[in-house]
């Protein structure tokens, strides 16, 4: 058994009739991100081209709303009543939800790679998760979901969806890209510890450049070229 150790408190409680809410602006700000999230999730169903790519983009957000409400009622607002454990559905479906954002777009640059690399990146996508997900199961440690994530959106999602970028000048691919630096920044200001006040800490700066980058994708999604039939683009060589 691993012993947990409760995390400190970032923000004071607030009490409506009578009912505690813990770190309730971070909280919130948690619950923008699902809101925005399932937003794209419906959205994307009437504006998107139907296809693979754009249900796996799709899967992300409805995963990772999923994982947001948990992070926001359960690992914030109510953490003091469910208990640590009750954190994990949460990093789960963040896992999975990063991981279809990976496959969606490891399937966008498929048709514009040699199949061989296609199908070896389809197959490690589905290793790291499993690989990620038993290492943060099995030691009950955070930083394996946040080293998951990283490496999902910068390195995979980064590189191919640059990848397409570079080779067709893909406007969704552009915006997509934009909002990995989003992230980045949003990773920053948590490490740094940055915040406007107890009020508005890194949490909450972090929550909103989330939101914003998850708008930013949901706007990629919207305009991506499909490379299917590749003979009816014209590629830059």
């Amino acid at each position: 058994m691993h012993e947990i150790v409760p995390p400190p408190t970032i923000q004071p409680d607030i009490f409506w009739y009578g009912l505690r809410i813990a770190e309730p602006v971070i909280a919130l700000t948690a619950l923008m991100i699902t809101a925005v999230c399932w937003y794209a999730w419906r959205r994307l169903a009437r504006t998107a081209q139907s296809n693979a790519v754009v249900w796996y983009i799709r899967a992300f957000f409805l995963l990772i709303g999923g994982a947001t409400l948990v992070g926001g009622l359960i690992g914030h607002a109510f953490l003091y009543h469910f208990g640590f454990h009750w954190k994990i559905p949460g990093w789960v479906l963040s896992m999975l939800g990063v991981a279809a954002l990976e496959r969606a777009a490891i399937l966008h640059a498929k048709p514009l790679i040699a199949p061989f690399w296609g199908r070896f990146f389809s197959v490690m996508n589905v290793v790291e998760l499993v690989a990620i997900m038993y290492l943060a199961l099995a030691t009950l440690n955070f930083h394996y979901v946040e080293v998951h994530t990283g490496y999902g959106l910068m390195i995979v999602v980064g590189l191919f969806e640059g990848f397409v970028y570079w080779k067709t000048r893909d406007a969704g691919s552009r915006l997509i890209l934009l909002a990995i630096p989003i992230m980045v920044v949003a990773v920053v200001v948590h490490l740094a510890y940055f915040s406007f006040s107890v009020w508005f800490t890194y949490f909450d700066i972090g929550h909103v450049l989330m939101c914003m980058a998850c708008w930013s994708m949901m706007l990629g999604a919207e305009r991506m070229q499909f490379y299917d039939k590749i003979r009816a683009y014209r590629i830059r060589a």
